[in-house]
Parts: C-alpha cells; structure tokens; sequence
C-alpha cells in the first residue's frame, strides 16, 4: 500500500486516540499519523482496493451505498451521500469521521482519513511529495549552474549576467527546500521521543523515503556552502550594491520627477493665471467696444427712426395711404408677386380680424420688434405704414424708456357709447381697408409664370392702384381724431 500520498502535521495529543479506533486494518493503524484532533477539516483518500465498501457516520444514519460516503451537511441538517471515485483525494467535513471518534467505531479499510489545514478542492498532494518535486528541481539548477555558469575563482566575476541568475535561482531553491527538510527532521525527533520502539510519526517505509531525501539535500547543501556560496559571494555583494544603488537612483529620478512636476504645476498656474486674466481684460475690452458700437448704431437708428416719424406725424391720412402703396410696388425690388400676394393677404386678414372683434385690446396692438408680425406683415415695404394711415399711432411700453428700440403701434377704438355714430363708421371703414386690399390684391397676374416673377418685373402700375383706392371714396376727415 502506498504511504507517500499521506499528510503528516505537527504532533498534537489526539493522535492516540484516532489511531486506536482503527480496528479493521493494523497497517492503516501503523500508517495513520495525524497528531492533532482540533482541526475542522478532513481530507479522505480512497485507495486502490477500493471495492464495494460502504462508509457510514453512525449506526442509525444507515447505508450510503457503494462507493460512496454519507455527510452530514450543517446548513441542510441531514446527511448527503458523496460518490468517491478510486485514487482521488476529497475535501469532507470533520462531521464524517467524527462519530467512529466518538463512538469508538472502526474506520473502513478503504478509506483512510487524516487532516489537513487547507480546504483544497482539487486532489491533494502531500507535503513530501512537494518536497520531492522541488528537490528534483534544486538538482537540476545545481546542475546547470556548476556546469556552465560557475566562475574560475573566488575574486573572479562572473562573465555575464545569466551566471548570477542562475545562482540566484539556485540559491532561493536550496532555502525554499530547507524548509522542508527542517520540518521532516524536527517531526522525526519528535516521534523518536515520544515512541523509540516505534515510528511514531512516518511509517517504515515512509520514514526511509524522508531520510534518504534529507541526506540527499545535505550533500548538495554541503557543496553549496563550502564551494558555491564563497564563489559567488563577492559577486552577490557586487549585485545586491548595484542593485542598491540602482533603487537609489530609481527613488531619486521619481522624487526629481515629482519636484519637476510640482514646479511644471506652478508654472501652468501661473501662466493660467496670467492668460486668464489677459483673456479677461481683453473680453471687457471687446465688451465695451461692441458695446459703444451698438449705443452709435442704436442712437443713430433712433434719430432715423424720429425723423421718419415726423415726416410720417406730418402726412395725412390719404398721403400714408398713397405712399405705402408706392414703397410695396416701386421699393420692393427683392419680392416675387407671390410673396406680395401672401403679405397682402395677411395685411388683410389683419385688419378683417380687428373689424370684427374691436374690443380685443390686444390685437389692436402691435409690437413692431415680433418675429410672426415681421415673417407675416412687417417684412412687405409699406405695410407699417399703410398701418398708420388706417389709423395705428406709435406707442411707447410703460416699462421702457421712450428711447428704447421696442416700439408698439396701437389702433385707437372710438368710445361707442360717447358717439355709437362715429363708432359704426369706424367700423365701417376697417371693413372698407378689407374691400381695397382685396382689389389691390386681384390687380396681381395670376398665372403660375407670372407669379414667379419680381414686383419690379410685372406689368403692376403703382398710379393705377392709388387711383383704385381714391375710388373707394374712403375719406379721412371724417375718422381723423
């Protein structure tokens, strides 16, 4: 029976008592070596001989069936059956073997218990074995290092670089090996007192595999100590001082880089600092300068805009008439017929809506700067101003100064219950507007060519539509107030 793959820990006062409940097989008993009863996890290898066992947790749990062993599951509390499959090593819980501990029942022959301090999910491999592994390891670096990476002398360097790693490399596997060897040897001094007749902690034939592994890694350490070490002593210190004083050199190139860097930091803010303040000065720079720029433009639109208004304050109401209709025919080089056609129809529907609702306050006021008015009416030279002769006069907002470039028109109702007369015949005359602009509007070629073409280019005499609108017998002075 194979021992390697057991697990042997520090020697601990439960191992006498899980030894002795062993009463199927004296030479499990004799292999079996766990020390220590206080651990929480157990692992369980199944042999070879594995055949139709079946491993229970108690008397009253019944069969698990073959194969397979039954564990208790604390968060379920119940037992689970676990198939085990030959030569593979499992993690269970310390429930499973706890009650032949408890109740003194023999553990199956083909199943062999001990602990372990690590809850491993994949199969276990056992300490000696790793230490075999890296021992077979360490014999190879031992190799290739005396062979061809060993220096001539001991105040000889070696000659490249690769010769100091591998010395390196051997050097971490003789310590890391160590470890291990310290381990088996303390364990087997441990069991040579506690049990001289017997080996209390490896078997015989384990016993004879950690002690042939021991003598093997002493030779080599032998040679390392008195041979390779003094060989690559001087070396070493070489290394360890270059190495030293390159970290040196890496902290102080980081520490001078982050001393620039602070320095670069500063020096950013500092010229931030300067161009924003630059930038700033030169915005209100600019501010200002628009800002003067607009005052002239606005105080001169504004003289313009007094003069016009006088001029306009000084025509009667027939002269408006007469001189809008000359700026839509014969200052309007920029507009088709359609166009003039729809802005004349929207004047119209204007001054329709407002004969038909006079009491709206709001329609009969107009904000000259609104966008709808000026896309729909305000655009069509003349329009404003065929507005004042119907009546419309200049009103300036409550909360603005009489300087300020948003004007309002207003058209005036009469008081119908002062003179319901003069009312009617006001009312009477926004409808007459309606009759001349719906005329005006017929004198416009209809055809679809016709309609594409400039004012400036159809056949439309600006005298003939005043003649028309003079025909209307719309008066003034009978509505001028």
């Amino acid at each position: 029976m194979d021992e390697s793959f057991l697990h042997t820990m520090p020697a601990g006062e439960g191992f006498e008592a899980f030894r002795s409940l062993d009463n199927t097989s004296d030479t499990m008993g004799n292999m079996i070596r766990t020390p220590s009863l206080d651990t929480t996890t157990v692992v369980a290898k199944i042999l070879d001989n594995l055949g139709d066992t079946t491993t229970t947790t108690s008397s009253s749990s019944g069969a698990a069936g073959r194969n397979s062993i039954r564990v208790w599951n604390k968060s379920a509390r119940d037992y689970i059956d676990m198939k085990l499959m030959k030569g593979r090593s499992y993690i269970v819980g310390y429930d499973v073997v706890r009650p032949y501990l408890e109740e003194g029942r023999g553990i199956p022959s083909g199943v062999v218990y001990y602990y372990y301090h690590h809850c491993l999910t994949l199969p276990v491999m056992t300490e000696f074995k790793k230490a075999e592994e890296l021992f077979d390891r360490l014999l190879e670096s031992h190799e290739a290092l005396v062979t061809d990476h060993i220096p001539n002398g001991r105040d000889e360097l070696p000659s490249n670089k690769e010769d100091l790693e591998q010395y390196n490399e051997f050097e971490g596997l003789i310590h890391e090996c160590g470890n291990y060897i310290l381990k088996f040897k303390k364990r087997l001094l441990d069991g040579s007192r506690k049990n001289p007749d017997a080996a209390a902690v490896y078997g015989p034939k384990m016993k004879a595999k950690v002690e042939g592994l021991i003598e093997r890694y002493e030779e080599v350490y032998e040679q390392y100590e008195d041979i390779i070490q003094p060989l690559f002593e001087h070396a070493s210190l070489q290394e360890k001082d270059r190495l030293r004083r390159e970290e040196e050199r890496r902290k102080q190139d980081k520490k001078d880089a982050i001393e620039k860097d602070v320095q670069q930091r500063a020096q950013w803010a500092a010229n931030f600092d300067k161009t924003r303040e630059e930038a700033e000065r030169a915005q209100q720079e600019r501010e200002a300068a628009e800002k003067e720029r607009v005052d002239a433009q606005n105080a001169e639109l504004m003289a313009k805009r007094r003069e016009e208004e006088e001029k306009i304050r000084s025509m009667d109401e027939d002269t408006k008439i007469c001189t809008a209709i000359k700026e839509m025919l014969e200052c309007n080089d920029n507009m088709t017929i359609a166009q003039l056609r729809m802005h004349l129809g929207k004047l119209k529907e204007y001054i329709s809506a407002i004969a038909s609702t006079p009491e709206d306050d709001q329609l009969r006021t107009v904000r000259l700067a609104n966008r709808s008015f000026n896309d729909n009416i305000g655009c069509l030279p003349g329009a404003v101003l065929f507005l004042r002769g119907v009546g419309f006069q200049p009103t300036i907002d409550t909360n603005k100064s009489h300087d300020d470039m948003i004007r309002f028109i207003k058209l005036k109702e009469p008081d119908a219950v002062k003179d319901w007369d003069y009312w009617q015949t006001w009312q009477k005359r926004l409808e007459n507007y309606v009759d001349f602009l719906s005329t005006f509007e017929a004198q416009m070629p209809t055809s679809f060519d016709a309609q594409r073409l400039f004012i400036n280019q159809a056949d439309i005499n600006a005298d003939h539509i005043i003649q028309l609108w003079h025909d209307t017998g719309i008066t003034t002075s009978t509505t001028s107030q």
